[in-house]
Protein backbone atom coordinates (compact mmCIF):
# COMPACT_ATOMS: atom_id res chain seq x y z
CA UNK A 1 0.00 0.00 0.00
CA UNK A 2 1.44 3.42 -0.95
CA UNK A 3 1.67 6.28 1.55
CA UNK A 4 -1.46 7.83 0.28
CA UNK A 5 -4.05 5.02 0.13
CA UNK A 6 -3.04 4.76 3.99
CA UNK A 7 -3.69 7.88 4.55
CA UNK A 8 -7.19 7.47 2.54
CA UNK A 9 -8.14 4.72 4.45
CA UNK A 10 -7.15 7.01 7.87
CA UNK A 11 -9.49 9.69 6.87
CA UNK A 12 -11.90 7.19 6.06
CA UNK A 13 -12.09 5.91 9.14
CA UNK A 14 -12.53 9.48 10.74
CA UNK A 15 -14.71 10.32 8.68
CA UNK A 16 -16.84 7.09 9.46
CA UNK A 17 -16.25 7.66 13.52
CA UNK A 18 -17.57 11.43 13.23
CA UNK A 19 -20.52 10.14 11.68
CA UNK A 20 -21.39 7.81 14.35
CA UNK A 21 -20.08 10.66 16.82
CA UNK A 22 -22.96 13.25 15.00
CA UNK A 23 -25.57 10.19 14.74
CA UNK A 24 -25.01 10.10 19.19
CA UNK A 25 -25.29 13.93 19.34
CA UNK A 26 -28.48 14.31 17.13
CA UNK A 27 -29.93 11.20 19.19
CA UNK A 28 -29.15 12.67 22.46
CA UNK A 29 -29.77 16.65 21.35
CA UNK A 30 -33.91 15.13 20.29
CA UNK A 31 -33.61 13.55 23.68
CA UNK A 32 -33.44 16.67 25.35
CA UNK A 33 -35.50 18.39 23.46
CA UNK A 34 -38.11 15.69 24.25
CA UNK A 35 -37.73 15.98 27.93
CA UNK A 36 -37.78 20.24 28.22
CA UNK A 37 -41.46 19.75 25.97
CA UNK A 38 -42.48 17.44 29.12
CA UNK A 39 -41.36 19.94 31.74
CA UNK A 40 -42.29 22.75 29.35
CA UNK A 41 -46.16 21.07 29.65
CA UNK A 42 -45.66 19.94 33.03
CA UNK A 43 -44.89 23.41 34.26
CA UNK A 44 -47.87 24.87 32.28
CA UNK A 45 -50.20 22.55 33.75
CA UNK A 46 -48.70 23.23 36.84
CA UNK A 47 -49.17 27.32 36.84
CA UNK A 48 -52.59 26.98 35.03
CA UNK A 49 -54.26 25.50 38.14
CA UNK A 50 -52.37 27.88 40.22
CA UNK A 51 -53.34 30.66 38.23
CA UNK A 52 -57.29 29.36 37.97
CA UNK A 53 -57.46 29.55 41.81
CA UNK A 54 -55.86 33.22 42.14
CA UNK A 55 -58.12 34.40 39.28
CA UNK A 56 -61.15 32.48 41.47
CA UNK A 57 -59.74 34.43 44.73
CA UNK A 58 -59.84 38.23 43.01
CA UNK A 59 -63.10 37.56 41.79
CA UNK A 60 -64.33 36.59 44.82
CA UNK A 61 -62.91 39.57 46.69
CA UNK A 62 -63.96 41.89 43.67
CA UNK A 63 -67.83 40.61 44.41
CA UNK A 64 -66.99 41.53 48.01
CA UNK A 65 -66.18 45.48 47.25
CA UNK A 66 -69.28 47.31 47.06
CA UNK A 67 -68.95 51.08 45.43
CA UNK A 68 -71.90 52.33 45.79
CA UNK A 69 -73.73 53.69 49.12
CA UNK A 70 -76.78 52.56 49.26
CA UNK A 71 -79.91 54.42 51.39
CA UNK A 72 -79.87 53.37 55.04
Amino acid sequence: MMKNEKVVEKLKLQIKQLNEEIAKLIDENQSLWDMLEEITASDIKNWSETLQKEHEKIKFDKLMITKKMGNA
